[in-house]
């Protein structure tokens, strides 16, 4: 993940795509074995990460999925909410499952570059899911702050986001 330099002055965003934080049921209200759906553990998730030191960790999306952003997953704050709440987060994605959405977002990165955010990078496998990691940053220049990297909030991004949406895996990440 690329971070910032010395000469950067201002705040570091992160944005992470994560699906599959628990194995994904086949709908986004299905029991898993132990009787909670993945919504259900993916809430409770995200409720331990506050509680230990993330407060701006969000809400799943509807299906058990997250979309992260300002948040820096190697961070030794991140990584020790992640292990106090890894109990939490079931019993991750299976290889057919990871191989399905790698797939799925193998196209979703491909779309996103074709539709004007050319440095969008590709998928990787993380926790026990597949994600795409985002890295900005905002420095303080003479006119104003500047961002680097992909802004996931310029209306370039946004456009490319909404003409991608329907390539997002159905079993995680945001819609």
């Amino acid at each position: 993940m690329r971070y910032l330099s010395t000469a950067l002055a201002g705040a570091a965003a992160t944005a992470l795509l994560v699906t599959g934080c628990g194995a994904p049921p086949a709908s986004p209200g299905a029991a898993s074995s132990t009787g909670e759906s993945q919504y259900q553990r993916s809430v409770a998730f995200a409720g331990c990460m506050r509680s230990h030191g993330e407060p701006s960790f969000p809400d799943p999306q509807p299906n058990g999925g997250f979309m992260v952003h300002n948040i820096n997953p190697n961070s030794p704050q991140y990584q020790a909410a992640a292990k106090a709440c890894a109990k939490l987060r079931g019993p991750g994605m299976s290889p057919a499952q990871r191989n399905q959405a790698l797939a799925q977002l193998l196209k979703y990165s491909a779309c996103m570059r074709a539709h004007g955010v050319p440095d969008f990078p590709d998928p990787t496998e993380q926790d026990g899911g597949v994600g795409i990691q985002i890295s900005t940053s905002t420095r303080q220049g003479a006119n104003g702050s500047t961002t680097t990297g992909i802004d996931p909030n310029s209306p370039q991004f946004k456009a490319a986001q909404q003409a991608c949406r329907s390539l997002m895996p159905q079993s995680g990440g945001a819609s």
